[in-house]
């Protein structure tokens, strides 16, 4: 948190990331943090359409890998995909 660049803000939740993590991983967030977009020049950005443990286990998973599939529900698994394939984090798909 202390040393992060960006933060999502989710249900009233805050998540604190660092932008060339998830721009390194993650088209969408390239373009979102560093293009010619309003976001690219904010620090704290709303995401409405996103839960805060999907938003929590993509940040995870940009910084570390994924998480363990057994800390989800099948429905919140099945989300959770849908949310790291919507933000382009293509290396999860390729195996």
């Amino acid at each position: 948190e202390k040393f992060s660049d960006v933060c999502f803000v989710v249900e009233g939740e805050k998540f604190h990331a660092h932008k060339a993590i998830l721009a390194a991983g993650s088209p969408y967030f390239e373009t979102m943090l560093f293009g010619e977009t309003n976001e690219s020049k904010m620090n704290k950005i709303t995401l409405s359409h996103t839960s805060k443990q999907s938003l929590k286990a993509v940040l995870q998973y940009a910084r570390k890998g994924f998480t363990k599939s057994g800390e989800f529900t099948p429905l919140q698994l099945l989300s959770l995909l849908s949310l790291v394939h919507e933000y382009q984090f293509d290396e999860l798909f390729q195996d």
